[in-house]
């Protein structure tokens, strides 16, 4: 999976509504997003900001 700087993850609002948008991002450039890795990546980048 691609580093969480590729993807444009939200900061605020639900982690659920974070997960979306990555998973719609990954979509649209062809890749099948792993509900999972994808929860990982926006938990990891919400820490690193303090969220």
């Amino acid at each position: 999976m691609a580093k969480d700087e590729e993807w444009q993850i939200p900061l605020n609002g639900s982690e659920a509504a974070a997960v979306a948008s990555v998973k719609k991002q990954m979509k649209k450039s062809g890749l099948e997003p792993n509900t999972v890795g994808v929860r990982k990546i926006v938990r990891d980048a919400r820490k690193k900001a303090g969220k």
